[in-house]
């Protein structure tokens, strides 16, 4: 008990064990217990608030403002307290906390209290103001089952006993049959029994604990879990360190017999060998130089050895295949090589097809190898085809080929004349009819600049043919947004003049106004002897 010795209000307090009865400055101390709860009680507190401290362990605080008012309540959480005996203590100051530092003095001081802390302890640190100006201030380490002594379920060690708290909150006492340690029994054998852990002899301890007697058992000796102990292994195999002997057995405790290892020569380039005791590897003499050997590829030829060692002869050669490199030699058979590059001449393939695409004889890779009446490489097929138009010719069919799909016609035809001399296109002929052929052309690229052209033949001495390109803002070439009178072709009043038969070409650039969605071409063949192939309207370049 400690009674205050500062301030205006003189007061008594007393920790106590489970609840403190009133007492003056002179009361009796309670005594000292292993419970789950302990009384603070604060004799004068003033009006208002108070600053209270309670310190566990010598170091672990808990600082708290609280109210005096009656029916007050404060739960706090004090963790970090160590199982066993923890001694509490209690100040308290007139005034907030946050105005109290290192110098402010206590106006109460209590005496201090141990309290046994068991496991499965809840500390929490619960502030209740009864009635002004008493206060209490209980620690309760089981808020939620009241002063039990244990949480069920918890154990300890008492000495060389278990102790657990039964389902009641109450502790039972068990006898361990060698020793308690955490709150467990510990021992796993019979003080003095011997056992083999694999081939090492044990013995167990006063402790329960089993621990090697010696060193672990070897050579022709085992462990013997009868004894204990290191026996004779007699008929076991072993190891009489010779690497050149195997089959050892023991024979008394002792390492003898066995078969020795041989050394037969092996196939190639050594003789027979001898063994090494240390290591059990033979090593075999060289066969003299050049004697004949097999390196055990069927892909070379004459091999012979060479200091011990099978040298490979002279390769196995594999001749080319048509568009191929010269093939390799695997397990005697020769296999293709690799193709040569694609557009390569190649003279073993056939005179047709004497070029090479991907390992095959083809007639063309490109359009310059194929003849002039049939000038384009189909690369679909890579064979040689009458002439294919670019990508950029934006006329339909505009080469005539075998009829005159894509054009509008009235009295022209089709002829199988063809610029190029090709037998499997033709040309359109004319009858001195304005508008034919013609034909609505679609511009995805919209305006600009156009290159505009076709090949005529003729054989008048004044030839009035022409073609005309005319811009519409719509796709069916109905709504007009420029019309063309510049003529594209041999008409004599543009003093062309008479070509007598041969095929020319004519062409002119034709500026497309914004807006152009496409394109109407119209033609005027002046007779019947006046021919047109390889018509063009063409945005990227000046070509069919």
């Amino acid at each position: 008990m400690a009674c205050s010795r500062f301030g205006l209000f003189a007061s008594c307090f007393t920790l106590s064990a489970v609840v403190l009865a009133s007492a003056g400055c002179g009361g009796a101390r309670e005594n000292d217990a292993a419970v789950g709860e302990v009384s603070i009680a604060l004799g004068v507190v003033p009006t208002g608030i108070a600053c209270v401290r309670i310190t566990a362990a010598g170091s672990i605080n808990i600082t708290k403002t609280v109210s005096t008012a009656a029916g007050s309540t404060v739960t706090l959480q004090m963790t970090g307290l160590p199982l066993g005996p923890v001694v509490f203590s209690a100040q308290a100051f007139s005034q907030a906390c946050s105005s109290v530092t290192s110098s402010s003095v206590p106006l109460w001081l209590s005496d201090s209290v141990t309290v046994t802390l068991l496991p499965g302890s809840k500390p929490a640190i619960t502030l209740v103001m009864k009635t002004a100006p008493t206060a209490a201030i209980t620690v309760d380490f089981n808020p939620d089952a009241g002063p039990d002594v244990c949480t069920p379920g918890t154990t300890v060690c008492v000495g060389t006993s278990v102790q657990t708290c039964s389902p009641s909150g109450a502790w039972v006492i068990s006898a361990c049959p060698f020793s308690c340690v955490a709150g467990a029994c510990i021992g796993i054998c019979v003080p003095g029994a011997t056992q083999c852990s694999g081939n090492t002899p044990q013995v167990c301890t006063t402790s329960g604990a089993w621990q090697n007697a010696g060193s672990a058992c070897s050579g022709c000796y085992t462990c013997s879990a009868a004894t204990g102990t290191c026996v004779a292994n007699t008929g076991a195999s072993c190891d009489d360190g010779n690497a050149c002997t195997s089959g050892e057995t023991c024979h008394a405790g002792v390492c003898t017999g066995g078969t020795t290892v041989t050394c037969p020569a092996p196939a190639t380039c050594r003789g027979a060998g001898t063994c090494n005791p240390s290591t059990g590897a033979c090593t075999y003499p060289w066969l003299p130089d050049n004697s004949s050997c097999s390196d055990g590829d069927v892909c070379t030829l004459n091999d012979y050895c060479l200091s011990g060692t099978c040298r490979a002869g002279a390769p196995l050669m594999c001749a080319a295949t048509p568009c191929h490199v010269a093939g390799t030699c695997s397990a005697g058979s020769c296999s293709q090589g690799a193709p040569v590059a694609d557009g390569t001449t190649d003279l073993t393939c056939p005179a047709s097809t004497p070029r090479c695409y991907s390992g095959s004889c083809v007639a063309c890779v490109g359009d310059n190898g194929c003849p002039s009446n049939t000038p384009s490489c189909n690369l679909s097929t890579h064979k040689c085809a009458c002439r294919i138009p670019s990508t950029g010719n934006l006329v339909q069919n505009p080469g005539f080929d075998t009829n005159l799909a894509g054009w509008t016609t009235s009295s022209s035809s089709w002829t199988s004349a063809d610029a190029d001399g090709c037998s499997g296109s033709g040309s359109v002929s004319g009858s001195n009819t304005d508008g034919d052929p013609k034909q609505c052309v679609q511009l995805p690229g919209g305006s600009g600049t156009y290159y505009f052209g076709a090949k005529f033949s003729f054989t008048n001495n004044y030839n009035g043919s022409f073609c005309t390109v005319s811009f519409y803002s719509d796709t069916s070439c109905a709504t007009p947004v420029t019309s063309d009178f510049v003529h594209m072709g041999p008409d004599g009043s543009y003093g062309q003049g008479a070509q007598g038969g041969a095929w020319q070409t004519f062409f002119i650039t034709e500026l497309a106004p914004t807006g152009s969605r496409s394109a109407l071409i119209v033609c005027a063949l002046d007779s019947t002897t006046t021919k047109l192939d390889e018509f063009y309207l063409n945005r990227s370049s000046n070509s069919f």
